[in-house]
């Protein structure tokens, strides 16, 4: 099978892995001034991406390096897309405290009552990026509604990130709940968060347990030679973002081939089980029905 990637700097960690799938992929990253995804576009009637004629100079250095070109790319040698670095992080603490952001009385953190999908949506942070995973997914459609598309989170902060700045701390109501308790909140997020983006129209795909602390940190281990957009190019193989965020800012959130490795293995996995949109028929599309493993209702309460 052949993969497109197409991401931001957060995708250099799947670049400098891209040996651990059986797969045959190619990389499209690109950024703006911010990492957004607001400079790409369509070509020829969907057949292509390219980046508007106004990206910033970062945003056309990457995709140079990363393509191999600085012209459009062509959509149809591909299979599949990954979209890597656009919607937002799962974070089970967000939504543990979801009725609190909804203006709605915290039962969840009073008797352990789940959040239904109304408060969660009402209260989710992710309505941002989901509209912008949208577009996104109408560029590489436009030719081809058969085509699939999934969406990979950027990656959670270091669980140790409030070692470096105390402003990442976890919040006191979720550090009180029991291990027990932890693990309930984060089995619900999986459900809530892909129903989310389900709902949508959107395919987010939920990061496997190893590359998660406590719902919503990432072990500090995959943030050690922390990658960025700089090793998209065949000659820069030091880590650009080093192994801690002291000097470096970026690595709370960037990280390193074997958090790309362990993403590979996780997807040729998922791929391996999930037929193409043309040969199971639109019943089975993303969006239109989601699959049972996060269709179900949440997970009781401890």
């Amino acid at each position: 099978m052949r993969i497109l990637v197409i991401g931001n700097s957060y995708a250099a960690a799947f670049k400098r892995s891209e040996r651990s799938t059986q797969h045959e992929v190619k990389f499209a990253a690109f950024s703006d001034a911010v990492g957004g995804f607001e400079p790409l576009r369509g070509y020829n009637n969907g057949e292509g991406l390219k980046l508007k004629d106004s990206a910033h100079s970062h945003a056309k250095s990457l995709w140079l390096s990363s393509t191999g070109s600085d012209g459009p790319l062509m959509l149809s040698p591909f299979a599949t897309f990954l979209v890597i670095g656009l919607i937002r992080a799962p974070n089970a603490c967000e939504s543990l405290l979801c009725p609190q952001q909804a203006g709605i009385p915290p039962r969840l953190l009073e008797n352990r009552a789940l959040v239904s999908f109304a408060v969660y949506k009402r209260a989710s942070q992710y309505l941002a990026s989901v509209k912008e995973a949208q577009r996104v997914q109408s560029l590489i459609r436009e030719s081809d509604p058969d085509r699939r598309v999934w969406f990979i989170p950027y990656p959670n902060m270091r669980d140790d990130a409030h070692v470096y700045d105390e402003q990442y701390g976890l919040p006191s109501a979720w550090l009180d709940l029991t291990i027990e308790e932890r693990n309930w909140a984060t089995e619900n997020e999986k459900k809530l968060y892909a129903r989310f983006f389900s709902a949508y129209g959107v395919h987010a795909v939920f990061p496997p347990d190893s590359l998660l602390v406590d719902g919503s940190r990432c072990p500090a281990r995959f943030s050690v030679g922390a990658l960025g957009s700089g090793n998209f190019l065949d000659d820069k193989s030091t880590p650009q973002w080093g192994n801690n965020p002291t000097h470096s800012p970026q690595n709370f959130l960037h990280k390193n081939k074997e958090y790309g490795e362990v993403w590979w293995q996780y997807l040729d996995t998922l791929l391996a089980h999930s037929p193409s949109l043309a040969q199971v028929g639109t019943e089975s599309r993303p969006g239109v029905r989601a699959l049972s493993a996060t269709s179900a209702s949440p997970v009781p309460a401890p």
